[in-house]
């Protein structure tokens, strides 16, 4: 299980700020994104 931890942690650290910085533009950007990070963790 950690090592599952650890790949997606790095894989998130590569994709992230290429993806919040072209998919965020706006405060309600963000709330969608909260929104839907909400859900699939579900």
């Amino acid at each position: 299980m950690g090592a599952n931890a650890s790949v997606v942690g790095i894989l998130i650290s590569a994709f992230y700020l290429p993806i919040w910085t072209g998919s965020i533009l706006a405060p309600i950007d963000f709330a969608l994104a909260g929104l839907l990070a909400g859900c699939h963790r579900g």
